[in-house]
């Protein structure tokens, strides 16, 4: 498991985002036993998310019971009064709230949660796509370098790939805060070059600045043509627009006072949901486990999409990073075959 993840992530399934999968895992996903497995690790020291929502879940549990009790104590002490006594005693009503007025404010939180969930999923899907173009730019970059400039320049050649293969973690440590990759840079540069990129505040596009001196300098000393030149120079904005995008998803979180006012609503609908409960004529005990099961519901989905609205907390970019480095090092390392020696005179 990637060491960069937070605390809460690292213990759990297999079957989780932060893996690139293979097809043993999505069989296992896919299985008919699938229920089961879920069923088994519902509890506490198995489940990732009922160990997030425990807490919540908890004092959730003690105010629904102490709500019942409190209902359940003013019916049977109305009932042992005197008769006298207990008609103008029961004037006092109950606090009680109709289920069904209750059951409006649920259809708005229920829309709420939804709406919050798909916007945080939709960030998924756009920080996933950014790293899918960060394996592929690195990868044509560094195919590009390998047959166009290390063979007239083997230094910069090497050099460039260098950068390149270092590109994707230093995103990742940028993204997650981290300067775990600081020692991969000595070991891959000259102390020279690993200082000025290590001092630099944005690493990843300091990379990009570095391959672009490379780039322009081949290209004014005539070793690559500028159509190739004019290639990576494409390929490198479009990696730029990938630090930036990551940035942009990472910066700028859904809108605060929506995800407030989402809480605010649940809470209150959470907290009012033991007392409609009861006014139905539900035992007490039983008024403690639906609360409980409604609260598990929506708490659970609260906290989903927290968890997957910082996408790069649970995306699994150590894995993209490594497949990055291993493709720049396969265009180096890996070359196709010879091509034939023909003669392409004409006669025959």
């Amino acid at each position: 498991v990637d060491s960069s993840l937070p605390g809460g992530f690292k213990r759990g399934t297999k079957l989780a985002y932060y893996y690139i999968w293979d097809n043993e895992m999505w069989d296992k996903y896919r299985s008919c036993w699938r229920y089961i497995r879920y069923l088994r690790t519902f509890f506490f020291y198995r489940s990732r998310l009922f160990r997030f929502i425990f807490p919540q879940l908890l004092s959730y549990t003690i105010w629904s019971g102490l709500c019942a009790c409190y209902q359940h104590t003013h019916h049977v002490g109305i009932a042992m009064l005197p008769s006298t006594v207990s008609g103008s005693v029961a004037s006092i009503q109950q606090f009680r709230i109709p289920l069904t007025a209750l059951s409006l404010l649920s259809s708005f939180v229920a829309v709420l949660l939804t709406v919050r969930t798909n916007q945080c999923l939709s960030r998924v899907a756009e920080g996933r796509l950014a790293w899918q173009r960060c394996n592929l730019l690195s990868r044509n970059i560094s195919q590009l370098v390998s047959y166009y400039v290390y063979p007239v320049n083997r230094s910069l050649g090497i050099l460039a790939n260098r950068h390149l293969s270092l590109y994707a973690w230093l995103l990742k440590s940028r993204l997650r805060e981290e300067d775990s990759e600081n020692e991969a840079v000595r070991v891959m540069l000259s102390n020279e070059d690993a200082n000025c990129l290590l001092s630099q505040g944005n690493k990843p596009i300091a990379v990009i600045t570095k391959l672009r001196q490379i780039t322009s300098y081949l290209i004014r000393r005539g070793d690559i043509g500028e159509i190739i030149g004019n290639r990576i120079e494409e390929d490198l904005l479009e990696l730029s627009r990938v630090c930036g995008v990551c940035d942009r998803i990472k910066g700028s979180p859904i809108p605060p006072s929506y995800t407030s006012h989402t809480c605010r609503l649940l809470s209150f609908y959470l907290f009012f949901l033991p007392f409609a409960l009861e006014a139905t004529g539900l035992p007490p005990l039983v008024t403690v486990i639906a609360s409980l099961a409604v609260g598990w519901v929506m708490l659970g989905l609260d906290e989903i999409s927290h968890q997957i609205e910082e996408p790069f907390r649970i995306m699994p970019m150590h894995p993209c990073a490594r497949a990055a480095t291993q493709d720049v090092a396969d265009s180096i390392l890996c070359l196709p075959a010879s091509l034939p020696v023909t003669d392409d005179d004409g006669d025959e």
